[in-house]
This record gives C-alpha cells, structure tokens and sequence, in this order.
C-alpha cells in the first residue's frame, strides 16, 4: 500500500503527497544507453508522469486529464482513496513501479495535482550543500536547478489561478542528525520562477 500525507498547501487547499522512508536515490548511470532495467523503467514513468495533464485548481480542474485517461496511461493503480480536504471531495489514487511511485488526486473527475517520488535515473552533476544552496538565488528556474543538482527525489505539480507550480525536494542524507527525516532542501517554483526554498541540515 502506497502511504500519503499532507504535505503543502496552496490558497487554502491541502494536497496530499506521498511519503517513503529512506527514498533517495543514487543511481550511478547518466548515459540513457548504460541505463539499468530499473533505470529505464524508472525514466518511462517520470515521462508519462509528464504527459498527466493537470486542471486549474481554481477552475474546479476543468481541462485535467480524467481517472480514465490517466488509468489508460498508467495502467492499474496500486492504491485509491477518496479524502475531504478542506471540505472538498478528493480522489487520490497512487502507482508504482521499481521503487517508484506516482500519485495523482483528482477533484471534480479532473486531475489537479501529481507527485512523483525516488524515480531519479541519473546521478546529480553536483552536490547540494548549504554553501550552493545559499547560492540559489530567487527568480531562478526550475530548469536550471535540475541542470546543476539532478532530478529532486520528490517532485509536485500543480496549477492554481493560471499560475503552475512546481515543489521539488532534494534528500541529500537518509536521516538527519535530530530526527528521522532526511537532511533535505525543498524548491517551490511558480511559472518556473523560485519563490520560495527551505533547508533542513545539509552538509557545509
């Protein structure tokens, strides 16, 4: 069973999003020709998780992709589940595949929010730390982020009033030194300009 949580919030709607323990990746093959099975199979679902059409929140997702839609792309869910979330009625239904997982919430039978988690394939050009993480400036691409660091371990997609947004979080440890959670860095993006970016222990 694929767990989710709560885990952001965007004009008043809670999303829900899903949630591993220990979900790094450290995939050591750039080159799509030297890819492993699991790697090959991991880049496939993160291109289909990019053909999920998404609706504007605020438009009820009119224009998402439907449950059928998205269940002919993906094939058979792992998990379903219907929620209330701020009062309004919500299907999450989740995917997985080599570690992988994929998680679609639906509102009004449209898609409306996507997540996806550990399907990096490659290995990061770079390490992030807090002395390059305090260099990424505000107003920065998310195209640029990935060019120097790598797919983020979990990534989000939403539109809300016209505006795509984009969360992506780096997990650059299994734990951290206080807690459970991983030592991590988390990038909120808005038409594909950084607004907003947190950061929980990472190296110097």
């Amino acid at each position: 069973m694929i767990k989710i949580k709560k885990v952001l919030s965007v004009v008043g709607i809670s999303f829900l999003a899903i949630t591993l323990a220990g979900c790094s990746s450290n995939n050591k093959s750039s080159d799509a020709n030297t890819l492993t099975k699991t790697e090959q199979q991991k880049k496939a679902f993160k291109e289909k998780y990019d053909e999920i059409k998404l609706g504007d929140i605020s438009e009820k997702g009119n224009g998402g992709a439907s449950i059928t839609e998205t269940t002919e792309l993906l094939g058979k869910p792992k998990s379903t589940e219907t929620t209330s979330v701020n009062g309004l009625k919500v299907k999450t239904i989740g995917w997985k595949t080599s570690g992988a997982i994929l998680v679609v919430q639906f509102y009004n039978k449209k898609a409306i929010t996507k997540t996806i988690n550990n399907f990096k394939w490659e290995k990061a050009p770079n390490k992030l730390t807090l002395k390059t993480y305090n260099k990424i400036k505000e107003n920065s691409s998310y195209t640029s982020l990935v060019k120097k660091y790598g797919q983020p371990d979990t990534l989000n997609d939403n539109i809300v009033m016209g505006k795509k947004n984009k969360v992506a979080l780096y997990q650059t440890k299994t734990k951290s030194k206080s807690d459970n959670n991983s030592n991590r860095a988390t990038f909120v993006f808005s038409d594909n300009k950084l607004i907003s970016k947190t950061q929980v222990e990472l190296d110097k």
